[in-house]
């Protein structure tokens, strides 16, 4: 596992999420206008700012004591069940896992997506038996703002024809939604994960105690992890 197949791994979700958007039939302009946002989002300055947000992190970090020896296998980046609102945090947990962690990029029928005769590959992560910790030599938690515009999405915000789908079923099974839902998702674990390589290319993780395969990744709570970054 490398972090350029991490790069096409992501590079390749989002562009399928965007695709599949597009290629969707009889979308509300409500969810267009949504997905106008998203292509006109600044990712350049969003990704300055979180690089810097990052290193903030680091320095705070460094100040906080612990007598923990052992070497770091992961931080997990979480954020919460509703993400349908402004300045969304991830939070970061570090992991002790009881062995090294699996990474299998495994072909597989449910999610691929087909770009110049390139499958996508999911990457699956085998942790074992872990332990998270709050306190750890890393980044602090980081602001997932790509999400903003998708505030439209909760319910005080919809407009009136939707508030009574969403008391009954929920705005996500709209048609168009859950894709507009996967494209910002993916076009921001993207964005993370460029700010990642290129803070790592600084050297800006090596003060952390990592064991070796140590890895970076971000999920939904109670929700799958996505590789970021490896070492």
């Amino acid at each position: 596992m490398t972090n350029n197949y991490i790069t096409n791994h992501l590079r390749l979700l989002k562009n399928r999420y965007y695709s599949d958007f597009e290629a969707t039939e009889n979308v509300d302009d409500f969810f267009i206008k949504i997905f106008d946002q998203l292509k006109d989002y600044d990712f350049d300055n969003y990704k300055k700012k979180l690089k810097q947000e990052i290193l903030e992190g680091i320095q705070y970090s460094l100040k906080q004591k612990t007598n923990d020896t052992r070497k770091l296998n992961a931080i997990h980046f979480e954020y919460g069940g509703f993400y349908y609102e402004k300045d969304v945090i991830a939070n970061p947990f570090g992991i002790f896992a009881d062995k090294p962690i699996e990474i299998k990029p495994e072909q597989t029928d449910n999610i691929y997506f087909k770009e110049t005769h390139e499958l996508l590959s999911q990457i699956d992560i085998e942790f074992g038996d872990y332990e998270l910790v709050y306190e750890f030599y890393g980044p602090c938690g980081i602001t997932l703002s790509f999400f903003d515009n998708l505030e439209q999405l909760e319910y005080d915000n919809l407009p009136e024809k939707y508030q009574e789908i969403e008391e009954n079923e929920g705005i996500y099974w709209e048609i168009g939604c859950s894709e507009l839902d996967n494209a910002y998702t993916f076009a921001g674990f993207y964005a993370v994960h460029e700010v990642l390589l290129e803070l790592d290319k600084e050297g800006a993780f090596e003060i952390i105690n990592y064991d070796k395969g140590f890895i970076f990744t971000i999920g939904l709570h109670e929700n799958a992890q996505y590789l970021l970054l490896i070492k």
